[in-house]
This record gives C-alpha cells, sequence and structure tokens, in this order.
C-alpha cells in the first residue's frame, strides 16, 4: 500500500512538471508555424507588387542598388572592396508597404546629400555603418537612423550602410574611408556601428583577402572637400557594369527571376535582404578550418583603434521582430551580450535598440516586411541621436 501510494504521488508529480512543459511546447509550435506562414504570405504578395514598381522604376531610368556584399565577390580582380553602388546614380531599393523607395546615389554610390562630403574635414562629422538596417530600408530618406541622428543632434551625419552589409564591410569602410577623415580632421568625430543578429557571420576567407589589401580611396581638396579616388570610381564602375546587368532589358529580365540572381547581384525579394546576404556570407564560410578572427569583434576592435584622437566610437544594436522571425529571443540575446561586453571591454558606448524597440510590437516595423517603420527608425535614431547630443 506505501508503494502504491509513492508510486501515484510520483505520477501526480511527473504530470505537473511535464504537462505545463508539453502544453507550453503545443502553444509555442502553433504560434511559430501560424506567424511563418502568415509573414510567408505577405511577403509572397509584396514581392509580387514589388516586381511591378520595380519594372516601372526600370524603364523611368531607375537603377538598383548594387549591393556590395554580391560585387565584392569581384573585388580581388579589381583590386578594391566594393562598399557601395553605383556612383550618382538614380537607384531604386525597397518596398515593405510605404512605396517603392527611389532615390540618388552620391558620389561613392552610398545613400547621402552628395553634399554631405564637402567640407568633411573641417567639421564634425557622425559616420553611420550598418546593414539595411541602418541604409534605410524601406522607408523615404527623411525617415532613415542617419536622418534622425542628424536631426536630433544638429552633426553632419554620413550614411555609409548597405542593405546585405556585414561585420567586413564595417571594416573595409573604416579602412577606405573613416580612418583617413581622422586622420585629416580637425573636428571631434563620432563613429556607429548598428548591427542586428545576422551580423553574426563566420570567417571568409575571400572577405579577409579583400581587407588584406584595402587601403585609402579618398581624395581631399584644398577646402575640406571629399571625394573618392580616381582608381576606385574608375574600377567600381567597371566592376559593376561587367559582372552585373545594367541595361533596362537584363534589369527587367533579372526582376522577373529568368536570371540567376546570385550572379545578377539581385535579390529576389528584397525584405528578405538581411537573411540572403547572410546566407550568401555563410556559403563561403570555413570557420572550422581556418584561423581567422571572428568577424564582428575584428570590427569593433578597429574602431576602438581608430577612434583615439578625435573621435567617439559607439556600438549599438537592433533587435528583431517576433513576427517576421518568430525564432526564440536567446539567439538575438546572446549575440547582442558578445558584442555589449567587448565593447564595454574597450571603454565603448553600447546602445541597445531594445530600450525602444519592442520586438513583438508590430508598430515598430514594417508592415509588410521584416525591417523597421518610420515609427521605428526614428525611436532608434533619436536613441543614438540624443546619446551624441548629450
Amino acid at each position: 500500500m506505501k508503494f502504491r501510494n509513492t508510486a501515484y504521488n510520483s505520477l501526480i508529480f511527473l504530470v505537473s512538471i511535464y504537462t505545463p512543459l508539453f502544453l507550453y511546447s503545443i502553444f509555442w509550435t502553433f504560434k511559430t508555424n501560424t506567424l511563418k506562414f502568415s509573414s510567408s504570405k505577405i511577403l509572397n504578395i509584396q514581392n509580387k507588387n514589388a516586381r511591378v514598381k520595380k519594372i516601372k522604376a526600370i524603364k523611368d531610368g531607375f537603377l538598383p542598388f548594387y549591393h556590395p556584399t554580391f560585387s565584392k565577390k569581384h573585388g580581388l580582380e579589381y583590386s578594391i572592396y566594393p562598399i557601395g553602388s553605383l556612383p550618382n546614380s538614380n537607384s531604386y531599393y525597397c518596398d515593405e508597404g510605404f512605396g517603392l523607395i527611389k532615390y540618388r546615389t552620391d558620389r561613392f554610390g552610398l545613400r547621402n546629400a552628395d553634399e554631405k562630403w564637402n567640407k568633411i574635414s573641417n567639421q564634425s562629422n557622425i559616420f553611420v555603418l550598418g546593414d539595411s538596417f541602418a541604409h534605410g530600408a524601406c522607408v523615404d530618406n527623411q525617415s532613415t537612423i542617419p536622418a534622425n541622428i542628424y536631426k536630433k543632434s544638429g552633426i553632419n551625419t554620413v550614411n555609409l550602410a548597405s542593405g546585405g552589409n556585414g561585420p567586413y564591410e564595417y571594416i573595409a569602410l573604416m579602412k577606405s574611408i573613416i580612418d583617413p577623415i581622422i586622420k585629416e580632421s580637425t573636428e571631434e568625430n563620432w563613429v556607429v556601428i548598428v548591427f542586428y543578429y545576422n551580423d553574426n557571420v563566420n570567417p571568409d576567407i575571400h572577405s579577409q583577402k579583400l581587407l588584406n589589401k584595402t587601403n585609402s580611396i579618398v581624395s581631399f581638396k584644398p577646402n575640406g572637400d571629399l571625394y573618392p579616388s580616381i582608381n576606385y570610381k574608375k574600377k567600381v564602375k567597371e566592376l559593376i557594369t561587367k559582372h552585373f546587368p545594367t541595361s533596362e532589358i537584363e534589369l527587367i529580365n533579372s526582376t522577373n527571376n529568368k536570371i540567376d540572381w546570385k550572379s545578377s547581384g539581385l535579390y529576389p525579394n528584397i525584405t528578405l535582404m538581411p537573411v540572403l546576404a547572410r546566407l550568401n556570407e555563410m556559403q563561403k564560410a570555413f570557420s572550422s578550418k581556418v584561423n581567422l578572427p571572428n568577424p564582428s569583434n575584428q570590427a569593433i576592435n578597429l574602431i576602438s583603434d581608430i577612434c583615439i584622437n578625435r573621435c567617439k566610437p559607439i556600438i549599438s544594436y537592433i533587435p528583431y521582430s517576433s513576427f517576421w522571425d518568430p525564432t526564440p529571443e536567446e539567439r538575438d540575446l546572446t549575440y547582442k551580450n558578445q558584442l555589449k561586453d567587448l565593447a564595454l571591454k574597450l571603454n565603448i558606448t553600447f546602445i541597445d535598440g531594445s530600450k525602444v524597440i519592442d520586438r513583438n510590437n508590430l508598430h515598430d516595423y514594417a508592415s509588410k516586411g521584416t525591417h523597421l517603420s518610420p515609427n521605428g527608425y526614428k525611436k532608434i535614431g533619436n536613441l543614438i541621436g540624443s546619446e551624441i547630443k548629450n
């Protein structure tokens, strides 16, 4: 009788422990599958609508933004690390419910008003590095993170970000543009890296080889104006026009997925850009076979090294949406804490975007895509801008 009571009590105990866990696993599986279905359905509809808008933009004379994460695979051929798209070109970007974004690239092929580079060594500047979030996917020029930082701080803010970028591109930008400016500058500057969880890439032999050959690509005028070197500007144009579609027919065929999107350098679905870019990066990763430094740590160490005199480094982090990516938050937190620990160790200011962005709040993210809404971008821009202003 005593044995039966003990067995009965043990059974009750086990049921009370495992039943909630079992029910929670069912709930989580249902929630995850529901969210994946909902987000996938929206993305498919959005992709079809975006194709129509892109084709119209192409016929109106616009070119796509040619992402460095794809064009860099030809970098060794030209001895350059591409840091932007085609310079001074009318470009279209993406649409996540706010219309197809179109703008004109600056003299470096980046998303700035071209006059941002005038007298740059004679004034204080904020340089913003990042991927599609810092680039401004998929909102107008006045709603991007750099635009909101400028509104809050009043300091000339330069957008060096490109969709699909990762730590290797951040390092290339620091070596080829930021470091030469800081050495030439007579005023105080800030360098901000905006990280996202898919920046957590494996070491890549090709990118590291490119970085080893990367030097300054800038040329200063006596009045402080900055221009890309003639060599860089010539080679980046040659690289893109040779290896990627630039004619109207090629671009329309590419947009309709009639040619291989990997070789074209164009994403089939712009809203999936962060995921696809990282997959492209990871295909070439051999972290278990090569002795290369962790790319994220490498980028943070470099920003610490170059920001010594007249320069203040900042590391920021943006959380991902639980709707568009219902993966458990632990993946996000692990990488964020890795970045935060290293930043604090190097005495670098760390700004946690989760203080203002709720990954469970759809209003902080685009209605039809993985990126932030104008309101979400404003929150991040204000958070960084306030830190700099104070």
